[in-house]
């Protein structure tokens, strides 16, 4: 939509331009016959030509202004807390800031509509620079029953297929040596190409793995009981 209106206001320029070029030229042309003629209207005619010609470059460039974009302001680590909250509430996302703290600048725990829940921080320490999405993934004590009754192979194959969904998405983890629970997260530099569109697609992305996660987690539990849930997906608080 940008690049449209842009696009419209260097058309309407070029026109405008073309169009003084043409009227220069017509009384560049007219004021030359009276000269060559030897007319006392010349003199006059330059002098209101040039007042005319001045005045509409004047107006040209008037409007070009007012309808020239506002220039946008590159997001940095001062603005990105005040710019990501107002992306995420713009979506109509349920956004809470936790209690900042020595590790993180902010912290915002934000819940889909789907009902998962994604941290979103700016560290102090380890990654300043980066904009961090996390979530932890952990069974609750009913689903720890069902998975107790699960081989060591087939516990083995569905962590492998997670990891290997996590893997596609380019997704990170820490923590996974079971089907205990771990973290999920996944990091994206504060520069100035940092804008709305990269951080809605990244929650729609972590959401997507979730689900990608909580059907795998379904799968291996529900095929040894018909009653079992899939694994509980919880917010990093």
């Amino acid at each position: 939509m940008e690049q449209s209106k842009q696009q419209r206001i260097s058309e309407n320029l070029t026109v405008g331009i073309i169009a003084s070029l043409i009227a220069t030229a017509i009384v560049g042309i007219f004021v030359t016959l009276l000269s060559y003629y030897g007319s006392r209207w010349a003199i006059p005619i330059i002098h209101g030509a040039l007042a005319a010609l001045f005045t509409l470059a004047l107006s040209l460039g008037i409007m070009a202004l007012r309808r020239m974009p506002k220039a946008y302001a590159p997001t940095t680590s001062e603005n990105v807390e005040a710019r990501v909250r107002d992306w995420l509430d713009k979506f109509h996302l349920s956004v809470k800031r936790l209690s900042a703290n020595e590790d993180t600048y902010f912290h915002f725990v934000v819940s889909t509509s789907g009902g998962k829940k994604i941290g979103i921080a700016r560290t102090k320490n380890e990654w300043p620079d980066y904009l961090e999405f996390i979530t932890l993934i952990g069974p609750d004590e009913e689903e720890k029953k069902a998975i107790a009754t699960l081989s060591e192979r087939e516990k083995n194959l569905a962590i492998w297929e997670m990891k290997l969904e996590l893997a596609r998405a380019r997704m990170g983890y820490s923590g996974f040596s079971s089907l205990g629970g771990f973290t999920m997260f996944k990091r994206i530099p504060i520069s100035r190409t940092l804008n709305e569109a990269l951080v809605i697609d990244t929650v729609w992305e972590m959401e997507a793995m979730l689900n990608a996660i909580y059907a795998i987690g379904a799968k291996s539990i529900t095929t040894h009981g018909p009653t079992a849930e899939p694994p509980t997906i919880i917010g990093k608080a």
